[in-house]
């Protein structure tokens, strides 16, 4: 019943971020591919959450829900004021610069730093995740 509970918790908050909010990942073409992104974000999250926080509150159905539920809740702000929202580009100006190589440069250096840094993250919270379950 655990898993259930974490994964309608992390389709919720998922939910709540791409629609109402109009989170999307500048990397991802459509919102399927950022709703995948914040779900494969959120649900070790939510997880570790599960199995390292001790259970405080009361129980529904046999899942402690308070840590899960407020852990999730510091996601949602978090990724909502860290990440832009989605917008239009602005419109051309006539005479507008191009971009420099170096401007470029940097812009693919960001690039893989975010693909890295989500890969530990991914890693990292699996692996914690093994570790608490089996500890």
């Amino acid at each position: 019943m655990d898993i259930v509970f974490i994964l309608l918790l992390a389709v919720l908050f998922a939910w709540l971020l791409i629609g109402p909010v109009g989170w999307r990942d500048r990397r991802a073409e459509s919102a399927g591919a950022a709703w995948l992104f914040l779900f494969l974000l959120l649900v070790p999250v939510l997880w570790l959450a599960l199995v390292w926080i001790p259970p405080t509150g009361p129980a529904f159905m046999g899942v402690y829900w308070a840590g899960p539920l407020l852990v999730g809740l510091l996601m949602f702000f978090l990724l909502a004021a860290v990440v832009p929202a989605a917008r239009e580009p602005p419109p051309t100006v006539a005479g507008e610069r191009a971009l420099t190589e170096e401007e470029v440069e940097t812009a693919g250096a960001v690039a893989v730093f975010v693909n890295v840094m989500f890969w530990l993250f991914l890693i990292t919270a699996t692996t914690l995740l093994i570790v608490g379950i089996v500890a």
